[in-house]
């Protein structure tokens, strides 16, 4: 669900999901920098093109409390 359906700021997507059975090594993202910047593209790929939606526009406090809960990797 994209973010820009809810009234509030307060608010991030929620797009469907599936499962993917890979095989490699995990390499966990811990550089917050680097997760950050995976989001914003995410964002930017999967809402609307014509959607105005960005993570800029999200609060900063709600968002960094959102990030705790997010877990970025990279398979080898």
């Amino acid at each position: 669900m994209s973010r820009s359906w809810y009234e509030t700021d307060k608010a991030v997507p929620t797009w469907n999901y599936v499962t993917v059975h890979v095989y490699g090594e995990v390499e966990l993202q811990e550089d917050e920098h680097e997760l950050i910047s995976a989001l914003h593209e995410m964002v930017s790929k999967y809402e609307a093109p014509d959607s105005s939606y960005s993570l800029q526009d999200v609060d900063a406090e709600f968002l960094a409390c959102m990030n705790k809960g997010v877990q970025g990797f990279k398979i080898k």
